[in-house]
């Protein structure tokens, strides 16, 4: 499949993006339904999904790998970008729990950042990625918020270390993108620094809650530890002396 190709098929897929069933298929197909003998299947086992998953995964790889370089290096607005997208969501649905989706999710939103970075030269593409990195690391940030109220494990703590760090370094390099891309992009510029915003703003109050609770503590132990008694040292009394 060649570059042109991929582009000749993402621009059929825009094309057909709103597709609706006729009122005559859609009647057709209730009665169908409604004719149809209702059969409870058991419950799938759950490597049944991971291996769709996984198989899905293959099938992407294989497209990506025979679209040469287009769908590899597509930025967002770009007909091969679908195919680059579809793939990340693949290895999202396979992290093993919910500390590594949020770490996928933030490999993710920075690969829009950099894909943002690009654009700088490309200024058609600017907005389109601004909102792909704002969706992005709005996902992020909401995997994190889940991460926040599970029970503490150093795996969590991990993750949560590490999008909390990344995001702030995002926020420098949005900062200095930002006075270089035009204005279409500012939309999608403004939402992803409220999404930075609430990753650093409650990783300083979970901080600011921890530091508190501490304190609490030490004041705690302070208050139930008994003072030691002074007892006052008796004066030695002296013995009268004889009168002559």
């Amino acid at each position: 499949m060649s570059d042109r190709d991929l582009e000749r098929f993402g621009e059929g897929l825009a094309r057909h993006r709103a597709v609706r069933p006729s009122d005559e298929f859609r009647r057709r197909l209730r009665a169908d339904l409604m004719a149809a003998p209702v059969v409870f299947a058991p419950p799938a086992p759950r490597f049944a999904f991971v291996r769709f998953a996984a198989v899905a995964a293959s099938i992407l790889l294989v497209l990506t790998a025979g679209a040469g370089s287009a769908a590899a290096s597509s930025l967002p607005g770009e007909p091969a970008f679908g195919l680059k997208r579809a793939y990340e969501e693949i290895q999202l649905l396979l992290a093993a729990d919910e500390p590594a989706r949020a770490e996928v999710a933030l490999a993710i939103a920075e690969r829009r950042l950099a894909d943002l970075q690009t654009t700088a030269g490309r200024p058609e593409l600017a907005p389109a990625a601004a909102a792909a990195y704002a969706e992005a690391l709005t996902r992020a940030a909401s995997l994190t918020d889940k991460l926040r109220a599970a029970a503490p494990s150093a795996k969590r703590d991990k993750a949560i270390d590490r999008v909390t760090e990344s995001t702030r370094t995002q926020e420098e390099v949005l900062e200095e993108l930002s006075e270089r891309l035009p204005e279409p992009a500012q939309p999608g510029i403004e939402r992803a620094r409220e999404a930075q915003h609430k990753v650093t703003d409650k990783d300083k109050k979970d901080k600011d809650r921890q530091r508190s609770g501490d304190d609490r503590d030490d004041e705690g132990e302070e208050a139930a530890t008994p003072r030691p008694r002074i007892l006052a040292t008796p004066r030695p009394r002296t013995a009268p002396s004889a009168r002559p």
